[in-house]
């Protein structure tokens, strides 16, 4: 089964553009600090995820192997 949020994400930025462009504004740029504060987060959340979904794994092989765990 393949995953749609490939698709979600491309409809989002397609969503986001069109109505940047509707009204003529984009949002304002990001500071450094802001961008690395988003990096930081959004590593964080991937690296949670990725930990979940590896518990899952284990799991449905009856094995509990936490190595993706910090």
């Amino acid at each position: 089964m393949k995953s749609i949020l490939p698709l979600l994400f491309v409809l989002s930025l397609v969503s986001i553009v069109s109505q940047a462009q509707e009204t003529n504004t984009f949002p304002p740029a990001l500071t450094n600090q802001e961008l690395r504060d988003l990096h930081d987060e959004t590593l964080t959340q991937i690296n949670s995820l990725v930990n979940y979904l590896g518990v899952i794994a284990d799991r449905n092989t009856g094995r509990y192997n936490f190595l993706l765990s910090p």
